[in-house]
């Protein structure tokens, strides 16, 4: 049996980006809800002292960051994938292919 390693390494990432997006959108979802449901205790807190340095972020805020930050990757790199695979293959139909870095 031949091996088609970009397909493999295709899908292994494709499960990855898949997993990086469902991840973030767990954090996203539950971020927004920490900073909703917080009370008068859990809004956002954030002071700027200088330029570039900013405290008093509090975790809800981080957790929503990251996880907002993951999902804006994975679909990234799927617009990534499937715009490859529209111009130099042939079409949307091997997008998976294109997910591998090799």
């Amino acid at each position: 049996m031949k091996w088609d390693f970009k397909l493999v390494s295709g899908v292994f990432f494709f499960l990855m980006d898949l997993a990086t997006f469902i991840f973030g959108g767990i954090l996203t979802f539950r971020g927004a809800g920490l900073l909703v449901g917080g009370g008068g205790e859990g809004k956002i807190k954030l002071a700027v002292e200088k330029i570039g340095e900013v405290t008093g972020v509090n975790g809800q805020v981080l957790i929503l960051c990251a996880g907002l930050a993951l999902v804006l990757a994975s679909m990234g790199y799927a617009r990534k994938s499937f715009q490859e695979a529209c111009t130099k293959e042939r079409g949307w139909r091997d997008t998976i292919r294109h997910f591998s870095p090799v």
